[in-house]
């Protein structure tokens, strides 16, 4: 039997004012399959300056929490919007048990370091899906720099042949905390100068 690897993404993107959070996070609690685990991971953005390769990233992700666990080595495309209701964009993970060895690798690979940063939430989920709420903040950041509101973001990985039916659960997710989120496609590209 010939295995698939996940490598499409779909996702909608939001976020919520700190005093509404717990709302939201207890209706997710009655919604998805798990209660929720608390995540607290650092992330070290690579770009590529290499001709042809050039603006290209790579993310080396690992947590602060359980640091026996495997770091994973991230690429997430450019997002696209081939359905009109939801962000979409190939993705693909890899574990890796060294940082450092991968750090080598990734630089030896014509990438340069750009930027660490921190996520700090709940993590949901719900069949093939992923609800996470979260603060991103720089690591060192002292605590009145802290962000006041949570992203919010529901997000399916799997083969593209399973696209429609995340899309599906993707749209039905934001339904149902509508009254609390609004869950919606965001452009990505940087801004022009």
């Amino acid at each position: 039997q010939q295995q698939r690897v996940p490598n499409t993404e779909v996702y909608l993107q939001g976020s919520v004012l700190k005093p509404f959070t717990e709302f939201l996070l207890t209706r997710l609690r009655g919604i998805c399959d798990s209660p929720g685990d608390e995540f607290r991971d650092q992330e070290s953005v690579f770009t590529c300056a290499v001709p042809g390769l050039s603006g290209t990233r790579l993310r080396l992700r690992w947590s602060l929490l359980h640091p026996h666990l495997p770091a994973y080595l991230r690429y997430l495309g450019i997002p696209e919007s081939a359905d009109h209701r939801v962000m979409s964009r190939a993705a693909y993970e890899v574990p890796v048990f060294s940082l450092d060895a991968a750090r080598q690798l990734v630089e030896a690979m014509g990438f340069q370091h750009e930027f660490d940063f921190i996520a700090e939430g709940t993590v949901f989920r719900r069949g093939l899906l992923k609800v996470t709420v979260y603060r991103v903040y720089r690591p060192g950041a002292p605590a009145s720099l802290a962000p006041e509101s949570s992203l919010v973001e529901v997000s399916g990985l799997g083969p593209s042949s399973l696209t429609a039916g995340m899309v599906e659960s993707v749209l039905s997710v934001r339904d149902q905390l509508k009254s609390l989120v609004l869950l919606a496609k965001h452009d990505q590209k940087a801004p022009k100068a």
